[in-house]
């Protein structure tokens, strides 16, 4: 007996009250067979005891109650309980706890709604759903809400693990997020959970960021338009070559001249904006620009986002941090109205979004040092 697509879609919460329930008819863990027989799910025995951890920990906080039988728990269902309650007490969870990791940290200067979709490849010898399951699994545990789905565009009210034909683990693509510190906590627990799982990235293997527009009108796309083509090469002097300079089928090219007239020339036709009918424009040519470009503005008419698509092949929370928070200051600086006003390299992009409050200097520091060691650092002043 197999579990169904729908099966496997609410597999956690269906594992969960088998498991509460088997266990307390048996007083002891049930065999495996019995909760195949409840849900048409065969679990391995880890998922078993992180299952009966979470029904342990939602009981007691139901009931107002606490757990005073740990140790006569398997290790693994006492390790879910404790991460549980530490994600409840406020305490970022994480298997590597200490005290520069749970930092509460601060909100970025420029929040603003956003979404992030991460791909990465299998790296373990587990089949790709039970890669999948692990992940969410361990997000679960850790309180973030994640369920694994069939392949499909819809924007979730939680993190959605799916597959991926470019990759061979698969995606999780987050709901929307806030923009505030504990979105970008959150963000950071998935991808950690994805690397202790076994996942790892490569060149193919990219982080698509979306960037809430939609409150833009036709001054802010323009300006959106001017900045991106004023600043192009110094946001991607951030990313790895290979995602931007057209050898990777399913990166995200640098975008040139006619391109940036192609948006220009829809926006001002009413075309091109979040609030325009999607069948204004047919959605494959969307904007009339490919949407495999580093800044795909077909997003703007599918979700009112622009969509940052350059970044990939890392699982480094430090710098997904930073790319977030560089383009939420990007859009922050185009819903003004105002530009850089001309072309401007590393050094004079990020000093300007510091100096106008909308990036934090430590963030901008970052992103210049990543640039550095990527050997892309442009520094004009210092060249003359």
């Amino acid at each position: 007996m197999t579990a169904t697509t729908a099966q496997r879609i609410n597999w956690t919460t269906a594992l969960d009250t088998a498991v509460g329930n088997a266990y307390a008819g048996f007083g002891r863990f049930s065999p495996q067979s019995t909760i195949l027989s409840l849900t048409g799910i065969r679990p391995t025995l880890s998922q078993v005891e992180r299952s009966y951890g979470r029904f342990l920990f939602n009981r007691a906080q139901a009931d107002g109650t606490e757990i005073t039988n740990l140790r006569s728990l398997p290790q693994t269902t006492r390790n879910t309980i404790n991460r549980m309650s530490r994600n409840r007490n406020g305490v970022a969870p994480t298997s590597r706890t200490n005290a520069s990791q749970v930092r509460s940290g601060s909100d970025p200067l420029s929040v603003n709604r956003f979404g992030i979709e991460v791909e990465f490849h299998r790296g373990t010898r587990r089949g790709q759903y039970g890669q999948q399951q692990a992940i969410v699994d361990r997000l679960t545990d850790q309180g973030v809400n994640a369920q694994v789905e069939r392949y499909n565009h819809d924007t979730q009210a939680h993190w959605k693990m799916t597959t991926d034909a470019t990759v061979t683990g698969g995606e999780m693509v987050s709901p929307i997020m806030s923009g505030d510190n504990a979105s970008l906590l959150e963000v950071r627990e998935v991808i950690r959970a994805i690397k202790a799982e076994g996942g790892t990235t490569g060149k193919r293997v990219g982080m698509h960021v979306h960037h809430d527009i939609t409150d833009f009108g036709p001054d802010q796309m323009i300006a959106l338009v001017e900045i991106i083509e004023q600043a192009q090469d110094a946001i991607l002097a951030f990313v790895p070559r290979s995602r931007h300079n057209g050898s990777n089928t399913y990166g995200a090219t640098r975008m040139y001249g006619r391109q940036f007239e192609t948006l220009r020339g829809n926006i001002e036709t009413h075309q091109l904006l979040p609030a325009a009918a999607r069948s204004r424009l047919n959605r494959g040519s969307g904007c009339g620009v490919t949407r495999y470009t580093a800044f795909n503005f077909n997003s703007v008419l599918t979700y009112g986002t622009i969509e940052f698509r350059a970044l990939g092949n890392t699982l480094n929370p430090i710098k997904v941090r930073t790319w977030i928070e560089v383009g939420q200051a990007i859009v922050a600086l185009a819903r003004t109205g105002e530009t850089f006003g001309g072309i401007v390299n590393v050094r004079q992009m990020v000093d300007t979004l510091t100096r106008r409050g909308l990036l934090a200097t430590a963030q901008g520091e970052r992103f210049v040092a990543e640039c550095v060691r990527r050997g892309n650092f442009i520094d004009e002043a210092a060249a003359a």
